[in-house]
């Protein structure tokens, strides 16, 4: 599995935990009501699509991106983590 993959199947993890029963509903789209021209899109745009659907899942979920960002950058959720450069920058 490549990275994109990877990422899109964390993101619909994610939506699925925060959702819980209501993740099908959220998600289901009947495909002989879409029309072919946003079909032929998605097939020959995979990536641009998965862009477009994680900023969608970033737009209504921001701590998807916000917690792990910060997390790596040194964070937790009482302040900066012990030992870490930025413990410095508060001083």
């Amino acid at each position: 599995m490549n990275a994109t993959a990877a990422t899109g199947a964390a993101i619909l993890d994610k939506l699925q935990e925060l959702l819980g029963d209501r993740f099908n509903e959220v998600l289901e789209l009947p495909l002989a009501e879409v029309p072919n021209e946003i079909l032929d899109y998605i097939k020959n745009n995979p990536g641009q699509t998965l862009f477009y659907a994680s900023n969608g899942a970033i737009f209504f979920f921001p701590a998807l991106l916000t917690g792990p960002l910060l997390n790596a950058l040194g964070f937790t959720l009482l302040g900066p983590r012990s030992g870490k450069y930025l413990r410095h920058a508060h001083k």
